[in-house]
């Protein structure tokens, strides 16, 4: 026969053990594999991975454990909590092993008796009731816009939003959703006098960088299409000659630049799409605008110059190198092809020429008549310390680890 005494349980056996207010916890916190007592509460940390904990072989009629989640990481991917029953049942069962992946959760089991052996008596997350918070450095770039095509503009980079220090609060244990989009498409070579394509928007948090400007195209399009708004603006097609407008939207944000004018006189030449540091080019008598610079950057451990805007073409002239620099593609021109913009750098795609390889004959590069944009990336840079589920590439630079999203991830605080 059993009963209470006080806070206390006696059993059939005479002997008395304390009651769930009498549990004693082990000091060290557990994060590895280990045996069980009744009587005892855990602390344990999965931050390393999961493990298991063995219960007892043997066990009386009241006895009780507690296990709680140290690091509120249960729920993470592969950092459950396993219990490996032992020779009694759990719940009525001997197979198969209980697993907890609830984060912030405490599991108190007592046990029963053989029939149903151990059951949980408390199985409850409890919510981070002192959300912590710390500080993070950013750089969100967006996808670059392609190039206009036949004499084209050159594409605007993708939009570009930064802190150069630590200074972003993020709060510990929150997920936040990163969006990567990609840089505009190129312009199929059947279609050869269109205007580019804008590029796609980059977020994280509450940081959203926009897409580039798409480049304008010759103006042989009917009507004129000038180049398009973006983080930076898409360059200006020649004889219409205006260039897309830079930090569109959001403002005020200082996202990019502007693109350069088309020449508008006797040469079919397009506007340089802007950069994140400087205006594109207007196009001047003999040749493409040059494409704004872009801005560098040591947030993945090394400077980085990205989001430059892309070339204009030019009708007549010889091999030149006026893509932004920074990921910018080159402006074809008679005899020579349009290029792509680099990927991951949100660069603006170089535009279509108007020469041979030209529209009507063969593509002017990446398989298509202009530059397709470059697609956007995230950095986000931080004081080193346990992130248990964050996708995205991980790297360390001295004190601190650094995330790169060149796709659509999780980055979790």
């Amino acid at each position: 026969m059993s009963g209470t005494i006080g806070d206390n349980v006696y059993r059939a056996s005479g002997v008395v053990v304390a009651s769930a207010a009498g549990i004693s916890w082990c000091s060290s916190v557990k994060t590895s594999a280990f045996c069980a007592s009744a009587g005892n509460g855990y602390f344990i940390n999965t931050c390393g991975g999961t493990f298991e904990v063995t219960l007892p072989a043997a066990a009386d009629v009241g006895d009780e454990i507690n296990f709680t989640d140290f690091a509120r990481t249960w729920g993470d991917a592969c950092k459950e909590l396993t219990i490996d029953q032992n020779s009694l049942k759990f719940q009525g069962n001997t197979t198969p092993k209980p697993e907890y992946d609830t984060s912030g959760a405490t599991v108190k089991i007592v046990y029963s008796g053989s029939t149903q052996g151990w059951i949980p008596q408390l199985d409850k997350d409890t919510a981070l009731e002192t959300p912590q918070t710390y500080n993070v450095q950013y750089l969100v770039i967006a996808g670059g816009g392609s190039g206009g095509g036949g004499c084209g503009a050159g594409g605007g980079a993708g939009g570009y939003r930064t802190v150069a220090t630590k200074s972003f609060s993020v709060c510990k244990g929150s997920s936040y959703t990163v969006t990567i989009d990609g840089g505009g498409a190129a312009i199929p070579n059947g279609s050869p006098y269109q205007s580019g394509n804008a590029g796609g928007n980059s977020i994280f948090s509450t940081i959203t960088s926009a897409g580039g400007g798409y480049g304008g195209g010759a103006p042989n399009t009917t009507p004129a299409v000038p180049g398009g708004a973006g983080g930076s603006g898409g360059g200006g097609h020649p004889q219409t000659g205006i260039g897309g407008a830079g930090n569109t939207p959001p403002t005020p944000c200082t996202q990019g630049s502007n693109g350069g004018n088309g020449q508008t006189v006797s040469t079919n030449s397009g506007g340089g799409g802007g950069g994140h540091a400087a205006v594109g080019a207007n196009a001047p008598t003999s040749g493409g605008g040059a494409g704004g610079a872009g801005t560098s950057s040591c947030i993945s451990g090394s400077s980085v110059q990205r989001a430059g805007g892309g070339g204009g073409a030019w009708s007549n002239g010889s091999s030149g190198c006026n893509e932004g620099a920074g990921g910018g593609g080159r402006g074809g021109y008679p005899g020579g092809a349009a290029q792509c913009a680099t990927a991951n750098t949100g660069g603006g795609g170089g535009a279509g020429g108007c020469g041979s390889p030209g529209p009507g004959s063969a593509p002017d590069g990446c398989g298509a008549t202009t530059g397709a944009g470059g697609s956007g990336v995230v950095y986000i840079r931080r004081l080193t310390a346990c992130s248990c589920s964050t996708s995205g590439t991980d790297s360390t630079c001295g004190s601190d680890t650094i995330h790169a999203f060149t796709a659509t991830g999780t980055f979790v605080a």
